[in-house]
């Protein structure tokens, strides 16, 4: 079983859905992490009956989206409830419909999305993407790319993030080479 479950939500929630899911689902309010800097995340933390069982529901202005992050032994049942009740985007979908889009500045859209649903080991069809993303001739599709990529921060990435470090595009190769530092530093330990 993976550790967690991430879906992004099609919305972000208001006020009416977070009571409405401490109520239903008998969420118990654990945790809040107020954003402490204009681009830093903000996080609401509950449990879902049992210290191991938590949701996060996850404000993140750097990939400019909410998203819920599911744990503990029950997440794949209690990610189910959470979306039959509030919605989020499905994984199959979005790459469904990322196979359809027929512009760049349409597939920018859905970077963000499967970065936040790609699980925390490696799948190859979430590689895949993010590998054709980056190789895009689109340099803002590539730069979301990269930024999906950090966001998802898989060990095997380490490659493709070096190659960009010789990037035509000088914003590239600086994120690039930022986001190698900081992986290599905090993640890639």
């Amino acid at each position: 079983m993976a550790k967690f479950i991430r879906r992004a939500l099609q919305e972000k929630l208001d006020q009416k859905q977070i009571e409405l899911g401490e109520d239903q689902f008998k969420w118990t309010l654990v945790n809040m992490v107020p954003a402490v800097a204009k681009n830093a995340a903000s996080e609401l933390v509950w449990s879902m009956g049992s210290e191991q069982d938590l949701v996060h529901y996850i404000e993140d202005p750097v990939i400019n989206e909410c998203y819920f992050l599911v744990e503990g032994p029950a997440q794949e049942v209690n990610m189910k409830k959470i979306a039959e009740q509030i919605p989020v985007f499905d994984p199959e979908l979005l790459f469904q419909k990322a196979r359809l889009v027929s512009n760049s500045q349409q597939l920018i859209l859905f970077v963000p999305k499967l970065a936040i649903s790609a699980p925390p080991e490696k799948e190859q069809r979430y590689f895949d993407f993010f590998k054709a993303v980056l190789e895009s001739a689109n340099a803002d599709l590539a730069y979301e790319a990269l930024l999906g990529m950090s966001f998802v921060a898989w060990k095997d990435f380490e490659p493709l993030f070096e190659a960009q470090l010789d990037h035509k595009e000088k914003d590239l190769r600086e994120l690039a080479a930022f986001l190698l530092k900081s992986l290599r530093s905090k993640v890639w330990k």
